[in-house]
């Protein structure tokens, strides 16, 4: 069976595709950099998965929502800059099991979004259900503010 879900996963083609939102001429703030230089100053080995995350605006809020399953309010930070966002989440304790597949792990999470100008003068973050939620004020950030998440209700 192993074999047979290996081949359908490689056939697979997407359906859809949209425009990026991320900026490839980032110097050295790429997420895996980022996020190597994390883990090895807390000790871990674990590769950050590239988090999804869908944006949208609302009048008074650019919010910005990803799933992070496993994860904890305090395992995630948030960085505001001006242009961009940065989420991650630390690496938690897996299950322990011999999976005969395993896809996903719980953390390290990361990803940086670009945010259009005149976002992020301040941010709320929420985390429930396994799923944060960012909104962003309209203004613009200072050079780095981190935005605390609350458990969510």
């Amino acid at each position: 069976m192993r074999n047979q879900l290996a081949g359908y996963a490689a056939d697979m083609t997407p359906t859809q595709t949209r425009p990026s939102t991320e900026s490839s001429a980032r110097p050295d703030l790429s997420e895996a950099a980022a996020v190597r230089a994390a883990n090895s100053e807390k000790g871990a080995t674990a590769t950050a998965q590239r988090v999804p995350v869908n944006m949208y605006e609302t009048d008074d809020a650019l919010v910005i929502v990803a799933p992070l399953p496993g994860v904890m309010p305090d395992d995630v930070e948030i960085l505001i800059a001006p242009g961009h966002v940065r989420i991650e989440a630390r690496l938690r304790a897996g299950a322990g099991k011999d999976y005969l597949l395993e896809e996903w792990t719980y953390g390290p999470y990361t990803r940086i979004v670009d945010i259009p100008t005149g976002w992020g003068a301040t941010g709320q973050a929420t985390l429930a259900n396994g799923q944060l939620a960012l909104r962003l004020l309209k203004g613009d950030p200072g050079e780095g503010a981190v935005v605390a998440v609350r458990p969510g209700e």
